[in-house]
């Protein structure tokens, strides 16, 4: 029973570090609490339960989480949730937040399977909302965004994150920046990813059809893993958002093919448009072709072995890219990551170009690549500041969970590149453990997959680079997935005879509950049959040292899709060392089993000459 209150719901969280029972009639020990405190803790309980516990105390409290700034993370409640559960789960929700809840500010729904109408069911008393997650919701359609601006008509809404809602189109960006421009409201953070701009999207007109004047409060722009985007649509986003601190286009291809017309060959950069009136700007006429020529004096990519025709295509795509940072007077950073170094180098060398040539007086955007450590770390700074509210470029919710400059880093940690790939995949392979828990900081999922099927946990366990396992393994990455092969990161690394990779990922299913002896692999292969085979004598002492007895002799009775057992395996390679390891710990139970073309572990040795092999057989024979 609660100690706050005889009649309050038992599970009020942490009420049990109440030392003293107060009588029914006196206050609330928290009510000595100001409320401007209990409103700040209202603002950080994230469960819809947690919430209600805290506000059914008394109706003080109740009253108070009713005008509290809250942020509510129903995720990892309705992403396992049926259609039919979820509209049951939607319609209840719905009356509760409208009923206790008409203050939320920040409702996450990323990765349910809500449909349109269930967001706009949800949505639709929220006057107060200032942040709307609503990434990887698979199941909304183009016809959302027009709905929320035109029906449910958020007028605080700050920051919309519609990323990996892959029914989107980029009519859907279309849509949320028209708006915008036309009505008041205050929307100044959108996040979105995989829009096709190709041509093959014939649904749309090619093109961005955006308002071409000072129009939009937006300051941080995503477009993850975008399809061609064109010179044409990148600066018409310019036009509509001349206001972009930052600019997030990881993982994103480009076209070439569309060309500005005449009238739009020179930029005008480097000033803000509301301010061009002021002594202290600065407005310079750029054409095109000056930022193509100082790009093309960029030493990484002079002094790259690439071919001609691949140095002209990295410098027009460079090009293109700084021409467009150029035209954001108020842009801080150009997110690039997963495009090629030399573009990335090309960019950012270009930029420094044009600050130095205007004596230093004006800002250069920072260029951040999240595969690269530099950009990483950049990042970090970035997030820390935006944390602490010292970025005065961004609007923000107060006491929202998460600022909208963190997450549009997150969405740039798990933008990705053709093979899928996440730049915590890339580091995990080749960075430093630094940049591991750098990305993981900024929200990288850890249990993202790449084209085939490896997590970051798999190829570190695969690279031997131990101490981003360890990393990985203590932010809670699952140790069990396996790739498209079946193969798991315990798996590869006794293969690959990491020694203390294995030591490591023992330790680690061992603490996530999972006996690895009991996990099925591809083929029927256990770890220690990949050990075997690579003849890694250490790793399989070490495996064997993990188990008791009777596992042991499971593990060698144990066969794969031939039959094979791993003194089958062992027989075959020859090696008297590992039979002897293998015999003394069980082996001998296997002996007589025969694989699927009815050999025995001794058959396989007789018929590969391995004499050493059968000696060892015999020796054990003559024991057993």
């Amino acid at each position: 029973m609660s100690t706050l209150r005889v009649t309050a719901p038992p599970y009020v969280p942490l009420s049990s570090r109440c030392s003293e029972l107060p009588s029914q009639s006196s206050v609330p020990i928290i009510l000595n609490v100001p409320l401007e405190v209990i409103s700040i803790v209202f603002s950080k309980l994230e469960s819809c339960d947690d919430s209600l516990s805290c506000g059914l105390v008394c109706k003080s409290l109740l009253s108070e989480m009713a005008s509290a700034p809250l942020s509510l993370n129903l995720s990892a409640k309705a992403s396992h949730l049926s259609s039919p559960e979820m509209s049951t789960y939607i319609s209840n929700l719905a009356r509760s937040l409208e009923k206790y809840f008409p203050g939320l500010a920040h409702l996450d729904l990323s990765g349910t399977s809500v449909e349109d109408s269930d967001v706009l069911n949800v949505t639709l008393n929220m006057k107060k909302l200032k942040v709307l997650n609503l990434s990887g919701c698979k199941k909304l359609s183009s016809k959302l965004c027009e709905a929320l601006i035109t029906v449910v008509k958020l007028p605080c809404l700050q920051t919309l994150n519609l990323q990996r809602c892959f029914q989107l189109n980029k009519a859907s960006l279309q849509t949320i920046l028209s708006q915008c421009a036309s009505n008041p409201f205050s929307l100044n953070c959108v996040f979105f990813s995989h829009l096709d701009f190709s041509s093959k999207a014939t649904d749309i007109k090619p093109g961005l059809s955006l308002p071409s004047v000072n129009c939009s409060n937006i300051n941080v722009l995503a477009l993850h893993n975008c399809t061609l985007l064109s010179q044409t649509e990148l600066v018409s986003l310019t036009k509509a958002c001349p206001r972009l601190s930052y600019l997030f286009l990881g993982g994103s291809s480009f076209s070439l093919k569309q060309q500005l017309g005449p009238d739009q060959k020179t930029m005008v950069a480097w000033t803000d448009i509301e301010a061009a009136s002021t002594d202290d700007s600065i407005c310079i006429g750029i054409p095109w072709s000056r930022v193509k020529n100082v790009v093309d004096t960029c030493p990484a990519l002079m002094l790259s072995k690439l071919s001609m025709s691949a140095k002209e295509h990295i410098s027009d795509i460079a090009t293109l890219l700084a021409g467009t940072a150029l035209l954001l007077p108020q842009l801080k950073a150009l997110e690039l990551s997963f495009l090629p170094l030399p573009t990335v180098a090309a960019v950012t060398h270009t930029l420094w170009s044009f600050k130095e040539g205007q004596g230093g007086h004006t800002s250069c955007p920072e260029v951040w690549d999240l595969t690269q450590e530099a950009g990483v770390l950049s990042a970090l700074k970035a997030m820390n500041l935006s944390s602490q509210g010292v970025d005065c470029h961004i609007t923000q919710a107060s006491h929202t969970a998460c600022p909208p400059l963190v997450m549009a880093l997150k969405c740039a940690a798990n933008c990705s590149s053709s093979a899928r790939a996440t730049p915590l995949h890339n580091a995990a392979f080749s960075a430093s453990c630094e940049v591991v828990s750098g990305l993981i900081r900024l929200g990288a999922g850890l249990d993202a997959r790449d084209v085939g099927g490896a997590t970051a946990l798999f190829l570190a366990a695969e690279a031997g680079r131990i101490t981003a396992v360890h990393v990985l393994l203590d932010a809670g990455a699952d140790a069990t997935m396996a790739n498209a092969t079946g193969e798991s990161p315990l798996y590869i690394a006794c293969l690959k005879g990491h020694l203390e990779v294995v030591r490591a990922l023992l330790g680690g299913l061992a603490k996530q509950g999972v006996q690895w002896h009991k996990l099925r692999y591809c083929d029927g292969w256990t770890p220690l049959m990949a050990a075997v085979v690579a003849n890694h004598c250490d790793v399989v002492s070490l495996l064997l040292s993990d188990v008791d007895s009777a596992v042991a002799v499971e593990l060698m009775c144990a066969a794969n899709r031939y039959g094979q057992s791993v003194l089958h395996i062992a027989a075959r390679k020859g090696s008297q060392v590992l039979l002897r390891l293998l015999l003394d710990a069980g082996g001998f139970s296997a002996l007589r089993i025969a694989d699927c073309a009815g050999d025995t572990p001794m058959d396989v040795a007789v018929k590969h000459s391995h004499r050493a092999a059968v000696n060892e057989f015999l020796r054990i024979s003559a024991y057993s």
